[in-house]
């Protein structure tokens, strides 16, 4: 599309100012615009996500697919012995379930996993698996 958007995060916990997650800064199409994120080192490690918050445009693209993971990984040997940095990294498995639902945009709730409507996970029997898991959850998608 030829619209201007921006990036805002969830589950960081940086300044909404600057160069960093301030929503009212936006990039026009085909241009660049730089985010410096710093990272504090007693920061909360884990699985975040991202997704565009330029108003009233921001269901629109997020329905399009501009939403993702966002990873602050620890440092293996601060968190966990070091036996298991190959377990860690080499079985790890990334999940993002995402549940929209607009009745602007559709009539319809648009549940998806890593932005496929149906997930196709083959996992080896013996075999330890490290997952990290994200919701991303539009509007009024989810009733409990």
């Amino acid at each position: 599309a030829h619209i201007p958007t921006n990036l805002h995060t969830h589950g960081l916990h940086v300044s909404g100012v600057g160069s960093v997650d301030d929503v009212t800064r936006n990039v026009d199409p085909g241009q660049c615009l730089i985010y410096r994120y710093f990272i504090l080192e007693d920061a909360d490690v884990g699985t975040f996500w991202y997704h565009p918050h330029r108003h009233p445009l921001v269901t629109i693209e997020a329905y399009g697919g501009a939403y993702g993971m966002l990873i602050v990984d620890e440092i293996i040997e601060d968190y966990y012995p070091v036996h298991l940095e190959n377990f860690l990294k080499q079985n790890e498995v990334l999940l993002q379930f995402s549940s929209m639902y607009n009745k602007v945009v559709s009539s319809v709730r648009t549940n998806r996993v890593n932005g496929h409507r149906q997930l196709n996970l083959i996992l080896t029997p013996d075999v330890y698996y490290y997952f990290r898991i994200s919701s991303v959850v539009y509007a009024d998608s989810v009733n409990y």
